[in-house]
This record gives structure tokens, C-alpha cells and sequence, in this order.
């Protein structure tokens, strides 16, 4: 378990390496005990921030400042999508504790901007990092690209859809002008069987 514990700490520390203004982003946060808690643990993982960095806590003497609970997976997202809050409402992750450091936990998250392509140049190498930092950033346009289409084309149907179906104020008003019409057609056709009428009797005479 300890030896689980310090590789935690060891891939958080390194993920926040990877943001040259981590430090300025964690800062609010010095001495704050934060508990992260996956859905299928018990006890949360207590996390003190200290000069900048993580230091896990396996036995804490006092409750965490904050505890953020939600499926492993979806924290581990937290810190690499690009709307946090988002991701929280959408994968219920909770934040209970202290509302001042849940909102300095929630500005960090938002400006945290790990440097992906430096990270890669450590284990391929300058050119191949940036050529796959190209290629993901390029899956990305097409993909922000692809939902803006979408939803123009959505807003367009449905904008043109509201010209086309007939409100119930409007199919009222035409229910009324039919049946004003086929009275109006009731009426014409009496006066003329009544014009025919007298047509016929002024020939018999």
C-alpha cells in the first residue's frame, strides 16, 4: 500500500511538472489537505499541498480541507480536459468541504495547461513529439469543427421547421377562414339557385 501511495504521488507531481505555472496555480492552495475519493475506496486519499507540490498523507491528523469523489477514471480526466466543471456535472463528481478551496481547486483546474509535446521530446525525441502533438491537435479542430457544423445544421433545421409547421394560433386562424369560406360558398350558392329560380319562372310567363 505505501509503495502505491508514493507512486501516486510520484505521477501527480509529475503531472503538474508538466505546467510551467503550476506552482503559481497551486500556491492559494499551500497547506490545504485535499481528499480524493474514487467510488470504489472507502477512505479517501489524502493529498497535502506543500512548496508546490503533493505530498500523499497515509495516516492525517486532521479531516480534509476538501474531498473530491467521483469514478477514478473521470478525476484522472480533471486535470487534461479543457472544462473541468463540465466534466464534474456530467460524471457527477462531487466536492464536499471547504467552499473557499473548492473554488481555488476549480480556478487550478481550469488554467492548468499541461505542456503535452514537452513531455513527449523527453521520450521520442523533438520531431516526433511535435508531429504527434500536431496530429492530436488537428483530431481536436476536426472534432470542435465537426460539433460546430452540427449544431449550425440543428439550429438551421429547426429555425426553418418553426416557418413550416403551423403554430396553433396560426392553424386556429385558418380553421376559421375555411369555415368562413365554405359559409360564405353556402350563401353563394342559395342566391344562385334563387337568381335560377326566377330566370326560369320569367321565361314560363
Amino acid at each position: 500500500m505505501q509503495m502505491t501511495l508514493a507512486l501516486v504521488e510520484s505521477a501527480i507531481n509529475r503531472f503538474l511538472a508538466m505546467d510551467l505555472e503550476a506552482a503559481e496555480l497551486i500556491a492559494p492552495l499551500e497547506g490545504k489537505l485535499i481528499g480524493i475519493l474514487p467510488r470504489a475506496v472507502d477512505e479517501p486519499i489524502c493529498c497535502l499541498i506543500s512548496g508546490a507540490r503533493i505530498e500523499v498523507i497515509t495516516q492525517p491528523q486532521r479531516t480534509p480541507d476538501l474531498v473530491v469523489a467521483g469514478n477514478l477514471l473521470d478525476l484522472v480526466r480533471l486535470g487534461t480536459v479543457g472544462s473541468p466543471e463540465s466534466l464534474m456535472r456530467e460524471r457527477d463528481i462531487t466536492m464536499s468541504g471547504d467552499v473557499e478551496v473548492a473554488r481555488s481547486v476549480k480556478v487550478m483546474l481550469h488554467r492548468f495547461q499541461p505542456d503535452w509535446e514537452e513531455s513527449l521530446s523527453r521520450v521520442v525525441g523533438d520531431v516526433l513529439a511535435r508531429r504527434i502533438a500536431v496530429g492530436i491537435r488537428s483530431i481536436a479542430e476536426w472534432t470542435n469543427e465537426s460539433r460546430e457544423s452540427l449544431t449550425a445544421t440543428l439550429s438551421e433545421a429547426l429555425t426553418e421547421e418553426k416557418r413550416v409547421l403551423p403554430t396553433r394560433l396560426r392553424y386556429q386562424q385558418h380553421l376559421a377562414a375555411v369555415e368562413q369560406v365554405r359559409d360564405d360558398s353556402d350563401r353563394l350558392m342559395v342566391r344562385v339557385d334563387q337568381l335560377l329560380s326566377r330566370s326560369v319562372k320569367a321565361g314560363e310567363q
